[in-house]
C-alpha cells in the first residue's frame, strides 16, 4: 500500500518563467509531511532556482544541477528518477497545478495499476496554445485511441483528445520508481522534449504488461511553443517506432546515469534528517 508519505515529485526546469506559479499553486500537495519535491536544473543556474522556489514558500527540496546545460528532458528525467528516496515518483511539469486531491486519489488508484496519468489538461489560455480546438466549429472534442500489439503477444494503448479548453496530460505521471526503473525510463536519444510521455507510457506496458488508468484534471500555464518543437516531436516519434520495429522496449536510464551521474551537484534545502 502506497502511503500519502511515500511520494517524490519530480520536476525538470530549465529557464521556464511559471516555475514560481506552479510551485505556489501546488505547494500544499508538495508540502505535506513526507512528501518530497526534487528539481533536475541546467548547469549554473542553481542561485536563480532557489530564488524562485524559496519565493514561492516551497521551504525543502533537494536540486540537481546537471553538468550541462542543453535540455534533453528524457535524460534529466532518468537522473532525477535514480537519486529518488521514495518508492513512488510523480512526475509532474513545472508549468503545471494539480487540482486539489488529485495526488491522493491518484495513490488510492495505484494498488489496483501500475501507473496513473492525469486524465485532463485545462489550459488556461486555450486562445494560445495550438493543440486545442480553437474558433466555433461543431467539433467540440477530438480522441483518437490507438492500441498495438507487437510481435511479443504484448500491446499497448494510447489515448490523446483534445478540446476547446486542453488536451491530453499523458506525461504527468504517478508511477512506481521500481517500475521505471524495469524498463529502464526514457530514451534519451530523443531531442528536448516531445513525445517522451507516450513512448515510456507505451514501453510500460510493451515491455512489462502494466495497466494504467487516468484521474483528475490540471491546470497547464499557457506559454508559447517554439515553432521547432512539432519537427522535434515528429524526430522523436519516429526514433520510438523504429525501437519498437526491432523489439526494443527499454530507455537508457542506466546508460545516462553511468555517463552523467559522476558530474550531477545535488543539494538539499531544508532538509531535517
Amino acid at each position: 500500500m502506497v502511503s500519502a508519505t511515500d511520494v517524490t515529485f519530480v520536476m525538470t526546469w530549465c529557464e521556464r518563467s511559471e516555475l514560481g506559479e506552479c510551485l505556489v499553486g501546488n505547494r500544499e500537495a508538495l508540502s505535506l509531511p513526507g512528501r518530497e519535491l526534487l528539481i533536475i536544473h541546467p548547469k549554473d543556474s542553481w542561485e536563480e532556482l532557489n530564488n524562485i522556489v524559496l519565493a514561492s514558500g516551497v521551504q525543502s527540496y533537494r536540486a540537481l544541477e546537471m553538468p550541462t546545460a542543453d535540455f534533453n528532458k528524457s535524460c534529466w528525467l532518468n537522473l532525477g528518477v535514480h537519486h529518488v528516496r521514495s518508492r513512488t515518483v510523480f512526475l509532474v511539469d513545472a508549468d503545471v497545478i494539480l487540482e486539489p486531491g488529485l495526488v491522493e486519489n491518484a495513490i488510492a488508484m495505484l494498488p489496483g495499476h501500475a501507473f496513473v496519468t492525469v486524465r485532463r489538461g485545462i489550459e488556461r489560455e486555450p486562445e494560445r496554445h495550438p493543440q486545442t480546438l480553437r474558433g466555433v466549429s461543431w467539433l467540440n472534442e477530438q480522441q483518437v485511441i490507438t492500441k498495438m500489439v507487437f510481435r511479443n503477444g504484448k500491446s499497448a494503448t494510447t489515448e490523446f483528445w483534445k478540446d476547446r479548453d486542453g488536451r491530453s496530460f499523458t506525461g504527468i505521471m504517478l508511477i512506481r520508481k521500481d517500475d521505471y526503473i524495469a524498463v529502464q525510463g526514457c530514451n534519451s536519444a530523443l531531442k528536448t522534449w516531445g513525445f517522451e510521455d507516450f513512448d515510456l507510457q507505451i514501453r510500460l506496458q510493451a515491455e512489462l504488461g502494466l495497466p494504467y488508468s487516468a484521474v483528475g484534471t490540471a491546470i497547464h500555464l499557457t506559454h508559447d511553443i517554439p515553432v521547432r518543437n512539432g519537427m522535434t516531436e515528429r524526430r522523436n516519434r519516429g526514433i520510438c517506432v523504429a525501437n519498437y520495429e526491432h523489439g526494443n522496449f527499454k530507455g537508457t536510464c542506466s546508460a545516462d546515469v553511468a555517463m552523467y551521474g559522476p558530474n550531477v551537484m545535488l543539494r538539499e534545502v531544508g532538509m531535517v534528517e
